[in-house]
C-alpha cells in the first residue's frame, strides 16, 4: 500500500508515508521474522478466532474510511483523477 499511495500523491519514500512503511527497506526481513514468530506460537482455537474477528475489523474500517472519502469527494465535485487510489476497489 505504501508503494501505490506514494506514486499516487507523488510522495518521497519516508516522508508523508511512514504509517504505512515505517521499517522502510527493512519491511521484508521484519515482516518475514514476525511471520516466523507467529507461526511458532501455540495460539488456541479461541485466539486463532480473535485475531481474525480483530484483522476482519480492521479491514472492514478501512473500506469504512475510503467510503467515507470517497463521499466527501463527490460532495465537494473533486474529479476523480484528483483522487488516484481507492482502498474500495
Amino acid at each position: 500500500m505504501a508503494r501505490a499511495i506514494r506514486r499516487a500523491l507523488n510522495l518521497t519514500a519516508g516522508t508523508g508515508d511512514r504509517y504505512l512503511d515505517p521499517h522502510g527497506p527493512e519491511q521484508r526481513p521484519i515482516w518475514a521474522a514476525f511471520k516466523a514468530r507467529m507461526d511458532g506460537e501455540q495460539w488456541t482455537s479461541q485466539q486463532r478466532d480473535d485475531m481474525l474477528a480483530a484483522a476482519r475489523m480492521m479491514f472492514s474500517a478501512i473500506v469504512d474510511l475510503s467510503a467515507e472519502l470517497e463521499a466527501v469527494r463527490q460532495r465537494h465535485a473533486i474529479p476523480t483523477n484528483d483522487i488516484p487510489l481507492n482502498l474500495t476497489r
